[in-house]
C-alpha cells in the first residue's frame, strides 16, 4: 500500500497470512449467538462481541491478576524483539487445536517460552529488548476431546479470586 505518494509500507505480517477482516458477532441475543457458534464449527475466525460469558472477567487487572494467578510455570508466553513485534501462534503441543497445515511456517519473529504470570510481569517490565504476549486458556479441555471444560490452572476465573 502507499500513503500520499510515499514509498509504499511493506506489511508486518507474512503475504500468506492475509485473508481478510474477521467477522464480528454481536452475541448478545440468540440469533448473534447461534451465528457465531455456526462460525465455530466451521472453524472460521469470529470476533464475539457482547457474550457475558464470564462476569469475574470484568473485574480483571494487572494487580488482580497478580495477586489471584497460580505460580503455574505452564502459560505460553510469546516474546518478539521490539522491532518486530511479531508473532506466530502455534502451539505443537495443543491435540485440541489442529495447526497441522502451518507446520512449516517461518518462526523467525518470535519465541515461545513457558512461565507463570508473576515470570511474565517481571519479564516483560525489565526486558525492554523484547515484546511479550501471555496466551493462557481461561479453561482446558478434559482428555480425550468432551465438551466439558474444566478451569485452568492460571485462570484467575476459577473458584479461588473471581
Amino acid at each position: 500500500p502507499e500513503r500520499g505518494g510515499a514509498a509504499p509500507i511493506e506489511p508486518r505480517y507474512e503475504g500468506w497470512l492475509e485473508g481478510g477482516e474477521i467477522e464480528r458477532v454481536d452475541c448478545s441475543d440468540s440469533c448473534g449467538f447461534h451465528r457465531a457458534v455456526e462460525l465455530i464449527r466451521r472453524r472460521e475466525p469470529v470476533v464475539l462481541e457482547n457474550l457475558d460469558l464470564l462476569p469475574p472477567v470484568k473485574k480483571w487487572s494487572v494487580e488482580y491478576l497478580e495477586a489471584h494467578m497460580t505460580d503455574w510455570p505452564g502459560m505460553h508466553v510469546l516474546r518478539s524483539a521490539k522491532a518486530e513485534s511479531r508473532y506466530l501462534y502455534y502451539f505443537a503441543d495443543r491435540p485440541d487445536r489442529d495447526a497441522a497445515a502451518h507446520r512449516g511456517a517461518p518462526r523467525r519473529a518470535c519465541e515461545d517460552l513457558r512461565m507463570s504470570f508473576a515470570a511474565f510481569l517481571r519479564t516483560s517490565r525489565e526486558d525492554c529488548r523484547h515484546s511479550h504476549y501471555l496466551q493462557a486458556p481461561l479453561c482446558e479441555r478434559a482428555p480425550g476431546g468432551g465438551t466439558a471444560c474444566q478451569p485452568s490452572r492460571g485462570s484467575a476465573g476459577g473458584e479461588r479470586g473471581a
